[in-house]
């Protein structure tokens, strides 16, 4: 949707509730508000309707005079609907009633709702700069708060009711506080931040896939490392991820060397290497992938337990990345993400240290090496993200900084010779190698088919593979 769309909607609905019940009462709010404030290309349109039953009865009124693309899908209980308008069958539009809110249960964060005036519906919202409305009859924005536009301008942010029962009543707008943040890098206002402090121990009666669906829209837009930065400063990170919270105190001495006179003085902590392998990520990244999001965050995850203090007093951390893998399983399992999410995750964190001997210019790297990795990652797709995850890592660790533009530029090569190994398939399969050697073994056959690969990787354009079946024992 583009704001030019935006305003369209909008003078068709203006023209459409002229002379209706509905006219005077339907208004534009939240992000799109927001966002036109701003300057900013609005995303998608929430309607609010200040009617009992306004959203899913306004829904049925545009249905019954087929002005909707199909049916809308109505959600009484909740008092929403989602629709598309005939004329724009693009543009998805989600309708609610205005409503009040009252949490009976301190451990739900699952209100009681109602129909609820303007003003209510208002300070039930997580924002002030998410709490303009914008009045389709009058064509007039409507700043209940008397502060939401002043927050936009001054670059604040700040809870329409008083902070901690906001915080209190529903934990989720920690998440969204955090995310708003991070994402336009605005001051959060003290009183807010204190009173996010003291909530973030409730983020533990969200159900996990809506803390999730907060956290995976704060790890992919701008700026995850600022996000997870406020995350742990208000204690919150404990209670999401809680393996990262000890590399804060874990220094990173393979990376940045402590001063030698003071060890203890500016001390790089993993944590902190961990947030620059992110913030390098997401100035290069061209679009944001979760997998290779949440590897830059879990891959030294496993440093912790795989910290080695030698008798000279210095340290490593060992396989680290095969430790990291399996912390990031249980993690990611934990928080119930789908398995192709955690598959891709756990190959990107035991595969980013692969080119660490290649050399700063991968001049020690051949190309049955890049093979290799051509074949482990599968697509060309999987090995662009590594790379971009292992340029990350070099970056933050100051080493080696030019080398993956040299390993692109040579995978772009054997790409254009067809001499790489994406997608790679051995022509021969386990029936043909049976029957070359005349044997039923399993076993064989599968050192056979490895034996096959390691020499594909050698040559991927060979055809001798019948006599290296018949030669291999």
């Amino acid at each position: 949707m583009t704001t030019q769309i935006y305003h369209d909607i909008c003078a068709y609905l203006r023209r459409l509730i002229k002379d209706t019940p509905y006219e005077g009462h339907v208004y534009a709010v939240g992000g799109c508000c927001r966002d036109e404030v701003m300057g900013n290309d609005i995303k998608d349109v929430d309607l609010a309707v200040d009617l009992p039953d306004g959203g899913v009865e306004f829904a049925r009124w545009l249905a019954a005079r087929q002005l909707t693309a199909g049916e809308p899908v109505l959600f009484p209980k909740f008092g929403t609907a989602k629709l598309y308008l005939r004329d724009f069958p693009d543009d998805e539009l989600q309708v609610v009633q205005t409503r009040r809110e009252k949490y009976t249960d301190h451990n739900s964060r699952n209100p009681e709702t109602a129909f609820g005036s303007l003003e209510e519906d208002c300070m039930r919202r997580d924002l002030t700069i998410n709490s303009l409305y914008y009045d389709i009859t009058n064509d007039k924005l409507i700043d209940i708060t008397g502060v939401g536009v002043r927050h936009i301008h001054e670059h604040v942010l700040c809870t329409p009711a008083e902070p901690f029962e906001t915080f209190d009543d529903d934990p989720v707008r920690i998440l969204r506080c955090v995310r708003f943040a991070a994402r336009f890098d605005w001051e959060i206002d003290k009183d807010m931040f204190d009173a996010m402090a003291e909530n973030a121990c409730r983020l533990n009666i969200i159900s996990r896939p809506r803390l999730i669906n907060e956290f995976n829209k704060m790890l992919t837009g701008p700026r995850p490392d600022l996000a997870l930065s406020y995350l742990r400063d208000i204690g919150a990170i404990c209670h999401i991820f809680p393996q990262l919270n000890p590399l804060k105190r874990l220094p990173d001495d393979t990376h940045h060397p402590a001063p030698a006179d003071n060890p203890d003085v500016n001390q790089y902590s993993v944590w902190q290497h961990t947030l620059d392998t992110l913030h390098h990520l997401e100035k290069t990244e061209n679009h944001p992938w979760l997998p290779l999001r949440l590897a830059a965050m879990l891959y030294e995850s496993g440093k912790q337990p795989a910290k080695v203090r030698h008798p000279d007093g210095t340290v490593s951390y060992p396989q680290y990345d095969l430790r990291s893998a399996k912390v990031a399983r249980q993690m990611l399992r934990a928080l119930h993400y789908d398995s192709p999410i955690v598959r891709q995750t756990l190959f990107l964190i035991t595969h980013h240290r692969y080119a660490v001997t290649w050399g700063e210019h991968a001049e020690h790297m051949t190309d049955r090496d890049l093979r290799r990795l051509q074949l482990a990652s599968g697509t060309y797709e999987m090995f662009e993200a590594l790379l971009d995850l292992i340029d990350a890592f070099n970056h933050a660790s100051g080493t080696c900084l030019e080398q993956v533009s040299y390993i692109r530029q040579r995978n772009q090569e054997l790409m254009e010779n067809n001499d790489h190994m994406f997608d790679f398939r051995l022509p021969v399969s386990a029936e043909d190698i049976m029957r070359i050697k005349g044997t039923r073994s399993q076993k064989f056959v599968h050192r056979a088919t490895q034996h096959l690969i390691k020499m594909a990787t050698q040559n991927p354009q060979r055809n001798d593979y019948d006599r290296l079946i018949r030669r291999f024992r």
